[in-house]
């Protein structure tokens, strides 16, 4: 269908999307995922289901969500506690 030249370099643009979404997503903190909620990971988690990789996207999802939970508890007990 396509030439085989062609194919490469996408496969090697779409290598190189994995790998910055990844690398984005392991980079956040706690304290910027509260920043933008839980909505602010979204764009890549989906874009990572697009390209056939939802293993990753639904570990780097729950890790995210698990340390936005436990933010979210600490400032409830902070702000209990004053």
């Amino acid at each position: 269908m396509f030439p085989f030249c062609f194919r490469v370099k996408v496969e090697g643009r779409i290598k190189q999307l994995i790998e910055i979404l990844v690398g984005d997503l392991e980079m956040m903190t706690p304290e910027k995922i509260l920043q933008g909620g839980p909505r602010s990971i979204r764009k890549s988690i989906d874009l990572l289901i697009r390209l056939g990789r939802e293993n990753q996207a639904s570990q780097l999802f729950l890790s995210h969500r698990s340390s936005y939970i436990k933010q979210r508890q600490r400032e409830r007990q902070h702000y209990s506690i004053n």
